[in-house]
């Protein structure tokens, strides 16, 4: 399960590098020790050492004496498989990555989903998703439809058939839940094939809510943000890195507005996310979440089970 290290030689009377690896940020003030060091004429290094679908930062020192220069900091992962669709990086790194879209029929379409799902009869279906794009986040392969599946449902029903959290640990659940409608396992997978996926709502805080009640600062580093900001490189034009067609080509405005998993505190929270046209990197709104709303949509997250 190697991660492979390939660097030029930019530099002379140098008396050999170092390659330092952590599983997060490496600051240059503050490295950790050195995973290996290799001669000066040694220009790659292959780390057998790290385990699979784990992103791994890394920064080459070369050095003489006291002396050392650092190259930048990488992100490399061991994924020999990520699921469904394309395989190799357009843009960004294995930590937050984006890999392109791929035909809805290749995963669910919207009534393979439903039926999957047990989401018939909640709300009104939507057929305006064309495709599935493609992410990896912090070591997750995440998959979202290009447009909502699903108009006027309750939140709070999704919440019920156990959609919402994609996760059993309870301390992430507010209140507000576990009152009302009891503690309901948050942990549905539906199953293509061989594979598996958690279906949950999307997360668009960086820091978990039970950690911070400062807004917007919250939400700076989301998996939403994070995830689409490796396929546009402005966001506040939408402009592809390759291309200008405008954000509207690659996430559906229709039903931009969607239900998110962070903010239901109460009856009417702050709990959608407003992806797609002008409204791509906003945050807000409020939707009753025992009340259907025809303006805000269901678009899930799937999640790989790797």
């Amino acid at each position: 399960m190697p991660n492979k290290l390939v660097w030029k030689d930019r530099s002379s009377g140098h008396e050999g590098y170092r390659i330092y690896r952590s599983t997060s940020f490496i600051p240059e003030n503050a490295l950790p020790a050195a995973l290996a060091t290799v001669g000066p004429q040694t220009l790659e290094y292959t780390d057998n050492t790290v385990a699979r679908n784990v992103p791994y930062h890394y920064r080459v020192g070369v050095f003489k004496g006291n002396e050392e220069s650092l190259s930048p900091d990488r992100v490399l992962a061991f994924m020999p498989y990520t699921g469904p669709g394309p395989q190799k990086l357009l843009r960004g790194t294995w930590e937050n990555g984006y890999f392109g879209t791929f035909g809805l029929g290749e995963l669910f379409d919207v009534d393979e989903f439903a039926a999957a799902t047990g989401i018939v009869g909640l709300g009104t279906l939507r057929y305006f998703a064309t495709r599935w794009l493609k992410f990896v986040y912090k070591g997750k392969i995440l998959f979202f439809p290009d447009a909502s599946f699903m108009i006027s449902v309750k939140a709070s029903a999704l919440y019920q058939l156990g959609l919402a959290y994609g996760t059993d640990d309870q301390s992430l659940w507010v209140d507000f839940l576990k009152t009302n409608y009891g503690i309901v396992p948050q942990n549905k997978k539906i199953q293509k094939g061989e594979e598996q996926f958690i279906v949950r709502f999307p997360r668009t805080r960086g820091v978990p809510m039970s950690e911070t009640t400062v807004q917007p600062d919250s939400y700076r580093g989301n998996e939403i943000d994070l995830c689409f900001a490796a396929a546009f490189t402005n966001l506040a034009y939408g402009k592809l890195p390759d291309a200008t067609p405008s954000v509207d080509d690659i996430v559906n405005p229709e039903s931009a507005t969607f239900i998110t998993a962070d903010n239901m505190t109460t009856r009417n929270a702050n709990s959608m996310a407003l992806r797609g046209g002008s409204g791509f990197d906003a945050i807000g709104g409020s939707i009753p979440w025992d009340n259907p709303n025809g303006n805000v949509g269901y678009r899930p997250v799937l999640e790989l089970v790797m």
